[in-house]
């Protein structure tokens, strides 16, 4: 194998002279076994370099696209489903305190196969990113029944009452802000608070007061499949 003493292109044996160049080249000695190996493995490094960066360029692309709310069609089948419910437990303390009665269930989710039923109010196309669904469960002297909800998320961040979703990873981490607090989540994992307080009522004559047991939840579970959403 013969290169150009001037230019470094590759050459014919045969060659008088370097048709990149113009030089003479037919005193050139034929490379040694050694410059060969050396040759041809710089250019193994440069092919490798190259789809090394091609990679890494799509990984990031595909990144960035998630996080901001956009996705690419690798990726159009698939959500990302988080839910904050609220559960208030009251326990009587004095008088007749009266809680409230709701029953306003519009959606289920059986977590063994990832399957989602409920009211869709929203667009399901490729850029959906995340549904969010919301909820309040009474019981005890607080009411009874529950309350739910779902809403599609297109655009990060997202801002639903108390809860922000902030960033989606590619992993399916999901970054939240809740009522000013940051909780990292990731597949398959929840948060959970509790906190009690009074609370007093009058309605017309009526006065009551209860301790009121207040439980948040959020919940991130995971990378689901678009396929197994059925509204109704």
């Amino acid at each position: 194998m013969l290169f150009c003493p001037k230019c470094k292109r590759e050459i014919m044996p045969e060659a008088r002279f370097c048709i990149s160049c113009g030089a003479l080249v037919s005193t050139i000695p034929p490379e040694s076994d050694e410059q060969s190996k050396k040759s041809y493995l710089r250019r193994t490094i440069a092919v490798a370099v190259v789809l090394v960066l091609i990679i890494a360029s799509s990984i990031l692309i595909y990144g960035v696209n998630l996080k901001t709310g956009t996705q690419t069609p690798t990726t159009a089948g698939i959500y990302i489903f988080i839910e904050q419910h609220t559960h208030i437990h009251g326990e009587p303390l004095e008088g007749n305190y009266r809680g409230t009665m709701i029953d306003f269930p519009t959606y289920s989710f059986e977590s063994k196969n990832g399957t989602l039923r409920g009211r869709i109010n929203f667009e399901m196309n490729d850029s959906l990113v995340a549904i969010y669904g919301s909820g309040l469960g009474l019981s005890g002297a607080a009411g009874g029944g529950a309350s739910t909800d779902l809403y599609g998320v297109f655009d990060l961040p997202y801002k639903k009452d108390d809860l922000q979703i902030l960033r989606i990873d590619l992993d399916g981490t999901a970054h939240i802000n809740y009522r000013g607090l940051s909780i990292t989540l990731r597949n398959g994992e929840e948060w959970t608070n509790t906190t009690s307080r009074i609370d007093s009522k009058e309605v017309g004559n009526i006065k009551g007061k209860a301790m009121l047991t207040i439980t948040d939840k959020i919940i991130n579970h995971g990378i689901l499949e678009k396929s197994k959403i059925q509204s109704y």
